[in-house]
């Protein structure tokens, strides 16, 4: 909030500098997104999980500790 006070919004420049950075950020953010997307479905395994049964889990737990 301090810093919105030494800005000057009411210049038309400096409002429309913030709008452009504002919208940047965005378009920035979604392309990081989108990236970040694409290489966790590139990723994707075919391979089938197998579970195991309650009673291996907990003997499996009981083991770690």
């Amino acid at each position: 909030m301090q810093l919105a006070k030494k800005i000057p919004f009411e210049d038309p420049n400096v409002l429309n500098a913030c709008r452009a950075a504002y919208a940047i950020s965005n378009v920035l953010i979604l392309g990081i997104y989108l990236y970040i997307k694409s290489v966790i479905d590139g990723k994707k395994g075919a391979s089938d999980l197998r579970c195991c049964s309650q009673t291996a889990l907990a003997n499996f737990l009981c083991l770690q500790t």
